[in-house]
């Protein structure tokens, strides 16, 4: 069928689009977040750039939009607004190049190399290591 809407972004996007209730969020890959009206492709916000290439899909959890960055930098965002609530960055500068897996109020990511982090989005982003790959 043919495009209901399109959208234009700063680069291209890697990794898939989040639909949550009547938004489409998007990451590019200049790491750049932005939030789409479902039905109109109206944009609502774009925010402000991470300035670093992002390949995993940004993530909702706890009421805050989460973008990774491949050079480890994480931002939190508020879903309504797109501004930044916190930005984050694990030590080592782990690369975070695959799609995380979300809970309740928790996210797990695997970095490049195998190691997982933890990041609370409701603490400031606070991230922990729970496994380093030896």
């Amino acid at each position: 069928g043919a495009d209901r809407w399109t959208a234009s972004l700063d680069n291209w996007a890697w990794g898939r689009p989040l639909v949550s209730s009547d938004t489409v969020y998007v990451a590019s890959t200049a790491g750049t977040a932005y939030a789409f009206e479902l039905a109109t492709g109206k944009q609502r916000w774009q925010a402000e750039s991470l300035q670093n290439e992002t390949r995993a899909r940004l993530v909702l959890a706890a009421d805050t939009l989460v973008l990774a960055t491949d050079n480890g930098t994480l931002a939190g965002l508020d879903p309504a607004t797109g501004k930044q609530r916190w930005v984050q960055r694990p030590a080592g500068n782990p690369r975070l190049l695959v799609d995380p897996l979300v809970t309740d109020s928790t996210i797990l990511y695997t970095s490049k190399h195998g190691d997982i982090f933890r990041v609370k989005p409701t603490d400031q982003g606070i991230t922990e290591r729970l496994f380093q790959r030896g």
